[in-house]
């Protein structure tokens, strides 16, 4: 992107306005009089005119010809990048995410979660960063993502506590049980779908901060705290939106 950001906005002296600007404009009638300006091969030139030059290759490998990049009317820097990178498929739990009520930072570590890039001692073997992959919460079995959610006995007393709270009777699952389960049952934007996603980005969020608290600082705090306080936070976080005000304080009677 830094190449993008730096060379591809001189290409847009190739289009029709950016040509009025003097320097690109001195470029394209200097360079194009006796050739295609993507062929000319300056032996020497300052580095703008360069990079205005060699940016072509960026243009072919986003699927443009020359006659495309005459014929712009503007430039885009997002547009081009979309082009070289291609269409990407949209993921089914995009909504757990993008259409959740819940702060930016549980929205992160969610979303690390279901991409699979957290840090867990799985991954960072991997890396020949750690030897022990015995899962730091429940001191059982391999941490990785499917265990850690909700595999993990630690981690499984949190969720089964969360998913009480909201009258859901059923055992947890894991992890891709769980996502595909949101994804069904929990889709929607009635009240009942939004606060279990703002209780499910909290869970994750909590659990993955007690990982780190217990890894890095020697601290513990019992499954029934964290419940708590994620039922604390989804209740203030949904008093700020009207339609939500109710649902989060039926969780309050579970506190």
């Amino acid at each position: 992107m830094s190449i993008l950001g730096t060379r591809l906005p001189y290409i847009s002296s190739l289009g029709t306005h950016a040509r009025k600007r003097i320097k690109c404009g001195r470029v394209h009638t200097y360079y194009g009089k006796h050739c295609n300006v993507w062929r000319a091969q300056p032996k020497q030139a300052s580095w703008m005119v360069q990079g205005i030059l060699k940016a072509q290759k960026y243009f072919l490998e986003a699927g443009f010809q020359e006659r495309d990049v005459l014929n712009m009317e503007s430039y885009s820097i997002k547009t081009v990048s979309q082009k070289m990178r291609g269409e990407l498929p949209k993921m089914d739990w995009r909504r757990l995410v993008r259409a959740n009520n819940r702060a930016p930072k549980w929205k992160s570590v969610l979303n690390l979660a279901l991409t699979r890039r957290l840090l867990t001692k799985a991954r960072l073997a991997q890396w020949g960063c750690v030897e022990s992959l015995t899962c730091t919460l429940c001191k059982q079995g391999c941490e990785d993502i499917e265990h850690l959610f909700f595999e993990c006995s630690y981690a499984a007393a949190v969720w089964s506590k969360m998913l009480s709270s909201q009258g859901i009777l059923r055992q947890c699952m894991n992890w891709q049980g769980e996502v595909v389960w949101a994804q069904v049952q929990r889709k929607g934007k009635n009240s009942a779908a939004q606060v279990f996603r703002m209780t499910l980005a909290g869970s994750v969020n909590y659990i993955w901060q007690e990982w780190n608290l217990r890894l890095f600082q020697g601290k513990e705090r019992n499954a029934e705290g964290i419940t708590k306080q994620v039922i604390r936070d989804v209740h203030i976080r949904g008093s700020l939106f009207p339609r939500l005000t109710r649902k989060p304080e039926e969780l309050n009677m579970y506190l």
